[in-house]
């Protein structure tokens, strides 16, 4: 069977990523699925999507043993209940040690340092979460869903571009270029043409969100009604961010992850330049490398083995030069 390898899993919203590292931290493998996330997909496509995500791990590592394997998953705010972890992947993820967490556990785990550190994730939805120290209970705000919360989020950002854009059409409200990025992203001739689209049956929410990324390339471009969109958004997820911030010892470092805040420069100016108001000397920053490697980071500190940080380096340094983050 070979040598063991170690995994690490990302279940985000929209998508699936994984790695896989031998013992000593060198990575071996890459690949990706659709989402995981039960609550949003059901069981049954959740367990297939993992499934696709093992067999190509086991593949491209010669059907090596898992030692260990930890996930990230985005429809948890904290540990997975036993019957949760065993109904998603029994039968399908086999390993010596099987953990899973919220998505957010393990992006902080990517984080560097062992003080009081905090992330907030802006992608198909949004939520931050802190820990005062390594082992302290996981604080959390915001990831209340899209019918809840999710402020400044992917498809909060995708759902006020289509009411600015519809709006700007029918001259209730400024024009914008998002009419036209609206038209061109979802294949209509005229506005009228996408009430099937929306409708008929009523569009999934990851779809939706998807438009998300021409409603920041129209702010991006000076675009009035778009930038007002991404600034208000941004704002009230800073605003998320700061209650949390607020409930960890001062000089809390913070790390910034999701496809809205990796992707839009204007938004995490946006983000920041509100952040900053009550917290001057904060710095965030992007993270090092990806939650999947933080749940890799996971898989390893639950089989005793935690990598040291000369090993940490090597690993983020390897997914650069692999292409894998």
């Amino acid at each position: 069977m070979g040598e063991p390898i170690w995994i690490g899993m990302d279940g985000g919203g929209t998508k699936t990523l994984a790695l896989a590292a031998r013992r000593d931290g060198s990575l071996v493998a890459a690949a990706r699925a659709g989402s995981i996330n039960f609550f949003s997909v059901g069981w049954e496509e959740a367990r297939a999507q993992l499934r696709s995500i093992v067999q190509a791990l086991s593949a491209a590592t010669g059907g090596a043993p898992v030692a260990s394997a930890f996930i990230g998953h985005a429809a948890l705010a904290g540990s997975a209940e036993p019957g949760q972890l065993r109904r998603l992947a029994e039968g399908i993820l086999e390993a010596d040690m099987l953990g899973m967490e919220s998505d957010l556990c393990v992006a902080l785990e990517a984080m560097p340092g062992e003080g009081a550190k905090a992330v907030a994730v802006s992608g198909t939805g949004s939520m931050v979460a802190g820990r005062a120290s390594p082992g302290a209970q996981l604080l959390t705000c915001g990831g209340w869903g899209y019918l809840l919360g999710d402020e400044g989020s992917g498809f909060h950002l995708a759902w006020e571009g289509v009411r600015a854009a519809l709006r700007g059409s029918e001259k209730s409200a400024a024009a914008t270029e998002l009419t036209g990025a609206l038209l061109r992203h979802f294949g209509a001739n005229e506005p009228a043409a996408l009430l099937p689209l929306f409708y008929e049956p009523p569009m999934e929410r990851h779809r939706l969100a998807g438009f998300a990324r021409a409603v920041l390339a129209c702010a991006e471009a000076g675009d009035a009604p778009a930038l007002a969109i991404v600034r208000h958004g941004a704002g009230e997820f800073a605003q998320t961010t700061a209650a949390l911030l607020r409930r960890l010892p001062q000089g809390a470092a913070l790390g910034l992850w999701g496809g809205v805040m990796v992707g839009s420069a204007c938004y995490r100016a946006a983000f920041c330049g509100a952040l900053a108001v009550e917290f001057p000397a904060l710095r965030p920053a992007l993270l090092p490398c990806p939650p999947e490697a933080g749940a890799l980071f996971a898989a390893f500190r639950q089989s005793g083995q935690t990598l040291q940080p000369a090993q940490r380096a090597r690993l983020i340094d390897s997914g650069h030069e692999k292409g894998w983050f």
